[in-house]
């Protein structure tokens, strides 16, 4: 699981919180980088290793074979009660969200045993079977890049997106699938994968020969679009939706205010 801050410790510190309560299965070890300087990041270590926190420091439960020039310090933590591991990044200078997901996603791929990698947002609190929904319908379903149901965390009624967007082409903008629709009306995921053109950056599972044919994140994109642009590059080896993979966001637009914004859209 790849998680990029940026002087935010407190989102990042509730992500990890119910990243821990997760289902035991799919295993999996977090790789959070901090992009906003050695303050930031020594704040964020100071948080993690509160006594009532979710993690203990320790040493790596193996030397892993990464090493980078744009990763000043890396510090492990295990995460209490299961068999989890944070590594935990400071990178050299503001690599840029997309630079940052890249060295992670190098940093975890040196490392043989993971079959895929989930690029979430430090202020998502994904349910405790949402890793489990996208690693399931990726393998049943045959897609190398799949999103989830994402929620704004003040209402889990309504939809904000489903796996994400399609692409108007005569406005040559992204519309949102699914916003403001009740989470309790059921949708067919081939239904949503027939007009889905990009999986939202707020949750991407990407299966390990995916992320092995398309490349890192484009780092022209240094804050938003680089999701859109990665996946139209695995828009070749599927795009998925697996819908009950619920991940309430706590950041950005509210479902109330991005209606309106595309009914100003729908009308201009």
């Amino acid at each position: 699981i790849l998680i990029v801050g940026f002087r935010n410790s407190s989102d990042l510190q509730s992500c990890i919180s119910s990243l821990a309560r997760s289902n035991d299965e799919p295993p999996f070890d977090i790789f959070g980088g901090e992009n906003g300087g050695r303050n930031a990041f020594d704040r964020l270590c100071q948080s993690l290793d509160d006594p009532g926190g979710v993690c203990i420091p320790e040493a790596p439960r193996k030397a892993a074979p990464y090493s980078s020039t744009q990763l000043v310090e890396t510090r492990c933590f295990a995460i209490k009660n299961r068999d989890s591991r944070l590594h935990l990044s400071l990178a050299e200078r503001n690599l840029g969200y997309a630079g940052g997901v890249n060295v992670l996603l190098e940093q975890s791929l040196s490392m043989p045993d993971y079959s895929g990698v989930w690029v979430l947002n430090p202020d998502a609190d994904p349910d405790p079977s949402a890793l489990k929904a996208l690693v399931e319908h990726s393998v049943v379903a045959k897609k190398g890049m799949v999103g989830s149901t994402i929620v704004s965390a003040d209402d889990r009624d309504h939809v904000y997106c489903r796996a994400g967007h399609r692409w108007r082409k005569w406005r040559t903008s992204l519309a949102l699938i699914g916003l403001g629709e009740s989470t309790k009306t059921p949708v067919e995921p081939n239904a949503v994968e027939a007009i889905l053109d990009g999986i939202a950056g707020a949750s991407m599972y990407v299966t390990r020969e995916c992320a092995d044919k398309i490349g890192p994140m484009d780092e022209r994109f240094f804050l938003y679009y680089e999701d859109a642009d990665w996946s139209l590059r695995a828009s070749k080896h599927g795009l998925g939706y697996a819908p009950d993979s619920i991940v309430p966001h706590r950041g950005g637009t509210t479902i109330g205010s991005a209606r309106r914004r595309a009914e100003r859209s729908r009308l201009s």
